[in-house]
């Protein structure tokens, strides 16, 4: 699960981090931090294909990590308060915790509405508190723009168009399975780099991993030459 994901990579890159206080990071603020330690990786630049939901056409995508973090800076509170039609709303951001509680077999509404239970802090008409299953669709409304609004990051959409066929529409990018499909594939090219330099030479791996990766190419150039 991408959630589980998140704690993993952002515990290894930053140990002296409990899972508990990563996982307590709003949304978008543990997608920047992924976002950062991607680009302390490979770069700024990410590149990625994605398909055209009308013809299907793969477009191929430069981003920037730079562009992308704009949208994380300025402060954040920890709760925020709404009133809309006569209610009363006090709530927090999602967090990564409250992602992990979701399973595969919630639908959209059904998560939906676990997340907003679990960021309700407090809901009024007038003296009379509330429940989420009281709530009008306009507050509901409300209450997701205001939290789009105040962690923009929490969910990143690409403004795509395709030259094929000139179809419009945004785009999810989900920075956690990006960055752990990329970790991936570097592991598994990594062995690969590991298994022929081992068989040619008899090194020992952690031998082979000492080697700078300028070093390791041209051994390996050697190897397949």
């Amino acid at each position: 699960m991408p959630a589980e994901q998140a704690l993993t990579l952002l515990h290894a890159s930053v140990p002296e981090l409990s899972f508990d206080a990563i996982a307590s990071l709003p949304v978008g603020e543990r997608d920047a931090s992924l976002l950062r330690l991607r680009e302390a990786l490979w770069g700024p630049q990410m590149v990625a294909v994605a398909p055209c939901p009308r013809c299907s056409e793969g477009l191929d995508l430069t981003l920037s990590t730079e562009e992308i973090l704009l949208g994380a800076s300025g402060p954040r509170e920890a709760e925020y308060a709404l009133s809309v039609d006569g209610f009363f709303v006090r709530f927090r951001p999602p967090t990564g915790e409250d992602l992990i509680s979701l399973t595969p077999a919630d639908s959209p509404e059904a998560a939906a509405a676990k997340i907003l239970q679990q960021c309700l802090i407090s809901a009024h008409r007038g003296a009379k508190s509330i429940g989420v299953s009281d709530f009008p669709p306009s507050l509901v409304d409300a209450i997701d723009r205001m939290m789009a609004e105040s962690d923009p990051l929490a969910e990143i959409r690409l403004n795509l168009s395709c030259p094929a066929c000139g179809h419009c529409w945004f785009a999810p990018l989900d920075i956690v399975s990006f960055l752990w499909s990329e970790l991936d594939a570097w592991a598994r090219r990594t062995l690969r780099d590991v298994h022929t330099l081992a068989r040619a030479y008899g090194w020992r791996e952690q031998d082979i991993l000492a080697l700078s990766s300028t070093r390791r190419h041209f051994y390996l150039g050697l190897v397949n030459a």
